[in-house]
C-alpha cells in the first residue's frame, strides 16, 4: 500500500557522478539475471501475503488494482481487496483459486487487506494487521488481529472446493496488532514487529485537515514478543516488550532482511523506507535489530531501492560479505541510462533499478548497481519466492552452496505494482499503473565473468564535483551532505581569504549549488564545505 505523506514536494531533478565498476573488493562476487517465464494465468496481485507449502506458493490479501488514485472517493475501492486465496504450483503454473467466505467478519476483514505483516513458521503463516476498506459494514481501517493459518489445510481447501475453511483461521484481537506497513520477523523464538504504521479513515493526499479526515499513526517501535496458545487454541500474545524510538524506527513499507553479521551472528537490518518528518522523502540509513536491542548502522546511506520490493540476502563464508539485493520498487535515486551518474528524483518514482548493500567483513558498507535493469517499473510490493537448497534456516542463500560453474535458478519474482512511467501518482487516468501477475525468474552463479555492475563511491569527499561556466561567471558544484545538520561552504581565494560563503541547516541529501564568480580574478580558488565535523576541500583554477 504506497500511501504517500500528505505533503506535496515540488519535482526536482539533479545529477551526480561517483559510479566506478568492480573496484571494491568483497562487492562483486556472483553474476545474477532476471528473465520472465511463461507463467501463465496468475492472479494480478500486490501488498498480498504469501507462504510455500508442499513445493507450493499460497497467495492471501492484497489488492488486484495498481497504486491507489489519490481522491479519497476512489483510492482503496472495496472492489479490488483480494478476497480470494490462491494456490500456485510453480513447477506447472497451475493455479487454484477459491474464495474466503464462511468465516466470521474479523476474519473475513483481514483475509482481504492490504500490507498485512506475515510470517511463515514451519505449517503456519502469522498475520498481522493489515488495511482495507469494506462494503460490508466498516470504514477503511487498520485491522487489529494476528491471524495463525494451518498452512496444509489450506492448502487441501484451495485444492478440493468441497471441503470447509473450518479450522484454519486462529485469530486473537489485540490493539498492538493495528498495524500496516511494517515487517515480522523471528530471532531465536522472538517475534519481532518492527516499524510500519496505523492508518483509520480514507486516504486522502491534502492531509486530515482537508476533505474526508483519517488519523495515521506511526508506530515508532519494534515490538517484540513470544507466542503461546490459549484453552481455545488460538495465538496468544506473551512476554510482550516494546523499543520506540521517534527517528529511527520512524518508518514504513521498508525492507526488514535477515542479515549475517561479521561476528557470525544472525539477526536483522531495516533498509530505508518512508517517509521523514513533513517531507515526501524517504530515510536513507539502516537500522540493525538484534535481540538485545537495536542500532543505526554508522555511516550507512542507501541511495537506491527506498521502498518495500522483494530482496534476496546472500552470504559468501569464504569472504566473510554480506549481500543483499533489491528487485525495483520506488526510490528517490537510480541510475542514468548510460551508466555513468546517479539521477536524483525527489517525487521519490517507480525504478527499474536492481540494486545490492554489501557489509564487508570489517563491517563497512557499499551499495552497487546491477545491470541489466529490470524490464519495466516492477517490484513495488512484489514478493520473492525462494526455490533450490541454496538457503539457510533463515532464508539466506549460502553462496557456497552453488554450483562452481553452472547459473542456476534460486527463485522468483511475482506480484507487485507495475507503472507505465515512473512518476504516475499525479497523473490521469488512474490506469497508469496496475497489479503485475507475470513472474520472473532470478538466476544466479558464482562466476563473475557476466557480472555487470556499477559501484556507488559518492561520499563526502568524492562527492564534491565542481562545474566551471566562466561565460556565465558561475561555479556550480555538487556535494553530499551525508546526516542532517548544519553545514558551512566557503571560497577562499590564494591567500586564504573568505570571499564566497554560505551556511544553513539541511537534510542528507546531494547538493546543488552556485557562486556567482563575476568581479574575481582568473587565479586559483579553493572550495571548503564543513558538514557534522566533516571537512571536504578542492582546489582549482578559475
Amino acid at each position: 500500500m504506497p500511501v504517500r505523506a500528505a505533503l506535496f514536494c515540488l519535482w526536482t531533478l539533479i545529477a551526480f557522478s561517483g559510479l566506478t565498476a568492480q573496484n571494491k573488493p568483497g562487492v562483486v562476487e556472483f553474476s545474477l539475471a532476471v528473465e520472465k517465464v511463461g507463467a501463465a494465468s496468475l492472479p494480478a496481485l500486490h501488498s498480498f501475503a504469501s507462504a510455500q507449502w508442499d513445493g507450493k506458493w499460497i497467495l492471501i490479501g492484497g489488492r488486484t488494482d495498481g497504486l491507489h488514485p489519490r481522491e479519497p472517493f476512489a483510492s482503496f475501492p472495496h472492489a479490488h481487496n483480494n478476497a480470494t486465496a490462491h494456490l500456485v504450483d510453480p513447477k506447472s503454473w497451475r493455479v487454484w483459486s477459491r474464495k474466503i467466505e464462511g468465516l466470521p467478519d474479523t476474519l473475513l476483514a483481514q483475509l482481504q487487506s492490504s500490507n498485512m505483516q506475515s510470517l511463515q513458521e514451519g505449517d503456519k503463516l502469522y498475520l498481522v494487521g493489515g488495511y482495507a476498506g469494506s462494503g460490508a459494514g466498516f470504514d477503511h481501517r487498520t485491522f487489529p488481529y494476528l491471524t495463525e493459518v494451518n498452512l496444509p489445510k489450506l492448502a487441501a481447501c484451495l485444492q478440493k472446493k468441497d471441503l470447509p475453511f473450518d479450522g484454519i483461521f486462529r485469530q486473537r484481537r489485540d490493539e498492538r496488532m493495528a498495524v500496516c506497513g511494517g515487517q515480522l520477523a523471528e530471532l531465536d523464538g522472538a517475534y519481532y514487529l518492527v516499524g510500519g504504521h496505523r492508518f483509520d479513515g480514507a486516504y486522502n493526499p491534502t492531509g486530515p485537515d482537508h476533505g474526508p479526515g483519517f488519523e495515521q499513526r506511526y508506530t515508532d517501535e519494534v515490538r517484540r514478543f513470544s507466542l503461546a496458545v490459549d484453552r481455545k487454541g488460538n495465538p496468544l500474545i506473551v512476554d510482550y516488550t516494546a523499543w520506540q524510538d521517534t527517528q529511527e524506527l520512524h518508518r514504513r513499507d521498508f525492507n526488514l532482511v535477515p542479515q549475517r553479521f561479521p561476528d557470525g551472528k544472525t539477526a536483522l537490518t531495516a533498509f530505508s523506507g518512508v517517509f521523514r518528518y513533513g517531507r515526501n522523502l524517504p530515510w536513507s540509513n539502516l537500522v540493525d535489530i538484534r535481540p538485545e536491542g537495536y542500532a543505526p548502522v554508522p555511516n550507512s546511506f542507501q541511495f537506491l531501492n527506498h521502498y518495500h520490493c522483494p530482496r534476496l540476502p546472500v552470504y559468501n563464508p569464504r569472504s566473510g560479505s554480506m549481500h543483499t539485493v533489491f528487485f525495483g520498487g520506488i526510490a528517490r535515486y537510480f541510475v542514468s541510462p548510460d551508466k555513468d551518474r546517479l539521477l536524483h528524483d525527489t517525487l521519490v518514482p517507480f525504478v527499474k533499478t536492481i540494486g545490492k548493500m554489501t557489509r564487508l567483513k570489517d563491517g563497512s558498507m557499499a551499495e552497487s548497481a546491477i545491470w541489466p535493469e529490470l524490464p519495466d517499473f516492477l517490484g513495488t510490493a512484489a514478493h520473492f519466492f525462494p526455490a533450490g537448497p541454496y538457503f539457510d534456516e533463515n532464508g539466506i542463500l549460502m553462496l557456497d552452496r552453488l554450483p562452481d560453474t553452472a547459473t542456476v535458478t534460486v527463485g522468483y519474482l511475482y506480484g507487485g505494482i507495475v507503472a507505465q512511467q515512473p512518476n504516475v501518482f499525479w497523473l490521469e487516468p488512474a490506469d497508469m499503473s496496475r497489479a503485475e501477475s507475470a513472474v520472473y525468474a532470478v538466476r544466479l552463479s558464482r562466476s563473475t565473468a557476466r557480472a555487470d555492475e556499477l559501484v556507488l563511491t559518492p561520499n563526502f569527499i568524492t562527492g564534491l564535483v565542481l562545474r566551471n561556466d566562466k561565460e556565465a561567471n558561475i561555479l556550480q558544484f555538487d556535494f553530499l551532505q551525508p546526516d542532517e545538520g548544519f553545514v558551512l561552504i566557503q571560497l577562499l581565494d590564494k591567500n586564504g581569504l573568505v570571499v564566497q560563503a554560505y551556511d544553513g541547516t539541511q537534510i542528507e541529501g546531494y547538493y546543488t549549488f552556485d557562486f556567482d564568480m563575476t568581479g574575481l580574478p582568473s587565479a586559483k580558488y579553493t572550495l571548503r564545505i564543513f558538514v557534522n565535523g566533516q571537512e571536504a576541500s578542492q582546489s582549482f583554477q578559475w
